[in-house]
């Protein structure tokens, strides 16, 4: 393969087949069987409700990356700001 210039497999923006399908499966599986998820859910205690939400959660909202932020001061050089993610 030439550096740099794609030569074979998939176009850009083409999405990957396995986990369209995957996808769709897990989404009938839960629109099939939402009435017996609701029972188990009610059934459970309130720290096992949240465990099972915040599992959820990581489906549904975008996880954010760890970050830190380092404030420095020199007074004769100014401010600077660094900002490391993982």
């Amino acid at each position: 393969m030439a550096k740099g210039i794609k030569t074979g497999g998939r176009s850009v923006g083409t999405p990957n087949k396995v986990t369209s399908d995957l996808r769709t499966s897990i989404n009938d599986f839960l629109n099939n069987n939402i009435n017996t998820l609701q029972e188990n859910f009610d059934k459970l205690e309130p720290k096992d409700k949240i465990y099972f939400i915040e599992r959820l959660l990581k489906y549904s909202i975008p996880r954010m990356n760890d970050s830190s932020f380092t404030f420095n001061s020199n007074a004769n050089r100014g401010f600077y700001f660094d900002i490391e993610r993982d």
